[in-house]
């Protein structure tokens, strides 16, 4: 039997006609006809005298209109009920991100509405590495993870969604000589060391070629051990950073950047059969939000 024939044959013992019930019900007279003989003939009972010219409720009738009534009556408590546990459990998405990223264009906003729903909702933020951010999303650490998109690659277990594009930049201090220049440009760092946090196998070899492409010749390229000990580097004058225009630095009045010209394309991922419903939630929110 179905919910729909119950609520037709609910609607009919109400003491309607079977026409009165198909009008309310917004079908054919036929259609609850049909449905009412097919939930007779799966229990195996008359539920109405038709005999009469407004049809009337057999014994057993009664006893399955008592039945079904009140199986409606503890179908919607119940729901009211599930939803008064799901809104007082904490529930909580483990977020992971590019060491030094900020994600306080979107991710407030996304936290919020979820609150809104499930009041004690919350997530845990992290940055990590590259190669520490992706082995740490999938050993469960991280139930999502932001990062750049080749940095998610060979991953078959994982969900992966591009969600946009931002800016590629060089990121230096306010003490450097070259802050004094109206415009400076890459070039005008030449001979200064770049400092670049530790990243993917093949990293190294994109960073030299993004210096020959925007004709920047730095004395070295120094890979730190995270992003934050780059930062500390560049913050005492001793070189330029190369970065994303989401590093949280860029808040900090004592470091200025120039715009590459060029953009990371940014992702999220997830593992693709993860139990914890508050994580699909968590995408689907995401994806409205860059849709």
């Amino acid at each position: 039997m179905t919910s729909l024939q119950i609520d037709y044959f609910l609607e009919v013992a109400k003491g309607t006609s079977f026409t009165k019930a198909s009008e309310k019900m917004f079908v054919t007279q036929p259609v609850i006809s049909r449905q009412i003989a097919a939930l007779e003939s799966e229990l195996g009972f008359v539920l109405f005298d038709r005999a009469k010219s407004r049809p009337k409720l057999t014994p057993a009738g009664g006893l399955f209109f008592k039945l079904f009534t009140e199986y409606k009556t503890k179908l919607q408590d119940t729901v009211q009920e599930a939803k008064v546990i799901a809104t007082a459990l904490p529930y909580e998405v483990r977020i992971g991100c590019l060491d030094g990223w900020s994600l306080h264009s979107f991710l407030p906003e996304i936290i919020n509405k979820l609150t809104r729903h499930y009041p004690k909702f919350k997530v845990q933020l992290e940055g990590n590495t590259p190669a520490s951010l992706l082995a740490e999303l999938k050993n469960g650490h991280f139930d999502v993870a932001f990062s750049v998109v080749n940095n998610f690659r060979d991953s078959p277990e994982l969900s992966i969604q591009k969600i946009g594009e931002i800016p590629k930049i060089l990121l230096f201090s306010v003490t450097m000589p070259q802050a004094q220049l109206e415009k400076p440009q890459p070039s005008d760092f030449d001979g200064c060391a770049l400092f670049i946090p530790n990243a993917r196998e093949g990293y190294l070899d994109y960073v030299r070629s993004v210096c020959r492409q925007i004709g920047f010749r730095p004395s070295g390229i120094e890979v730190m051990a995270n992003s934050d000990s780059a930062i500390q580097a560049v913050s005492n004058g001793f070189g330029v950073m190369l970065d994303d225009l989401w590093l949280r630095e860029l808040a900090n009045q004592n470091f200025h950047y120039i715009s590459l010209g060029f953009n990371d394309s940014v992702a999220v991922a997830w593992k693709t059969y993860n139990p914890n419903l508050f994580v699909h939630m968590f995408i689907d929110a995401l994806m409205e939000h860059f849709q």
